[in-house]
């Protein structure tokens, strides 16, 4: 800031790019814009790597119910360490790997390998078929949170131009009324000049006495004229002030401001047709209704398939393996011989691949009313409708200015 003679010296071109820097609502609307692009990274974190680990234990007795319990009182423990990794793909599947490991002890005498280690590695992949299926359905809150972003810096844009026109406007409202203070003091100081001729003419009787009334009457309206004046270039000036976001402190905030620039400096020869050609290409609301029609379209497409059954696929593929120390017993039950065994022994087996198993399933589910899915194809079909009179409405609007 510039001040000479007590005023703030202010060209037109300093005032906008004080305003652009400084200027609270295009602070705000920043922050609405970094919260959009956080937006994003919130949503795209559907496809994160989802890891989830178990531990459990377990241990109980029970009366035999029957001779082959193998044991009067049943004696049992477990104890589960089980790993599951999952990860949404964009087609709408989902691959999950499980990792379950589990250790299990009895005193049942037909328990062979006792204790034992069961270890199984399975992945598991469910895939839509109908119903949220492809990255129309996967994509979707990804699609609008990026589209809103562009809707949020067309959002910024827009307030940029209105903070400009605000400031331009302010700027020059001043200016009048600095303008309009100079014409009332000269207004006033040309009453007086009269008011005092008017003595001497009363005086030598060359003038009634009643012109002397008018003259007085004329003097003190003109200083009703300044002081509404003072008032309007202490309302604009606090205007400006307002849009330039200028500190309080230190009294800078009642320095008077001086505007520098020269209204009549430039003119501009506008042509109709150009103009309206221009705005429809630029206008950042319009750009920004446009974004929101594209939005409300995705959901047409959405919710279309939300009509349709749901038809999962199924599949899952794995190995198993199974260690401990094996007891065999003669016919009495007694241990005749031991076999040492352990955790890695169905870690061996895993990694040979000797036992393993698959499973494929088709899931099927129908609404049978389906009034739910209905009702939001209907909703996103009239708010596209909505959109597109929004739409027209805009560029209306854009004409008519």
């Amino acid at each position: 800031f510039e001040i000479q003679d007590g005023e703030l010296q202010l060209s037109l071109d300093q005032a906008i790019e004080i305003a652009l820097a400084r200027n609270l609502s295009l602070v705000l609307e920043r922050y609405s814009t970094e919260e959009a692009g956080l937006v994003i990274t919130q949503i795209v974190g559907i496809y994160d790597v989802f890891t989830e680990f178990d531990l459990a234990t377990l241990e109980e007795t029970a009366p035999a119910a029957s001779n082959l319990d193998g044991a009067l009182v049943q004696e049992f423990s477990q104890s589960n360490a089980d790993l599951r990794v999952s990860q949404l793909v964009p087609t709408g599947g989902t691959f999950r790997l499980d990792w379950l490991n589990r250790e299990q002890e009895t005193n049942s005498l037909f328990a062979v390998v006792n204790p034992n280690y069961r270890v199984d590695i399975d992945l598991h992949f469910v895939q839509p078929l109908l119903r949220n299926l492809g990255r129309l359905a996967t994509d979707r809150n990804i699609r609008i949170a990026r589209t809103n972003q562009d809707i949020s810096l067309e959002n910024f844009e827009l307030e940029v131009t209105s903070v400009i026109v605000r400031v331009e406007n302010a700027y020059w409202n001043l200016a009048e009324s600095i303008a309009q203070l100079e014409v009332a003091s000269q207004s006033l100081e040309l009453a007086k000049q009269l008011h005092e001729q008017n003595e001497i003419r009363v005086e030598v009787g060359t003038l009634a006495p009643l012109e002397l009334v008018q003259s007085e009457a004329g003097v003190a309206q003109r200083e009703v004229d300044i002081i509404r004046a003072r008032a309007a270039v202490g309302d604009r000036g606090d205007v400006l002030r307002e849009l330039l976001n200028i500190e309080r402190q230190g009294d800078l905030w009642q320095v008077p401001i001086h505007p520098t620039s020269d209204p009549f400096a430039e003119h501009f020869e506008v042509d109709m047709d150009k103009a309206i050609a221009t705005a429809m290409t630029n206008r950042p609301e319009l750009r920004r209704q446009q974004l929101d029609l594209s939005i409300r379209e995705l959901d047409i497409r959405y919710f279309k398939n939300q009509k349709r059954p749901r038809l999962d696929f199924v599949g899952s593929y794995g190995y198993n393996g199974l260690g401990g120390p094996v007891d065999i017993r003669d016919d009495d039950g007694n241990i005749v011989e031991s076999i040492d065994g352990g955790y890695s022994d169905a870690l061996d087996q895993i990694w040979d691949r000797d036992f393993e198993g698959w499973r494929t399933a088709l899931n099927f589910a129908f609404p049978i009313q389906n009034r739910t899915a209905k009702a939001h194809s209907a909703i996103a079909e009239v708010n596209y409708e909505r959109s597109q009179m929004q739409l027209q409405n805009v560029e209306l609007a854009i004409v008519t200015e």
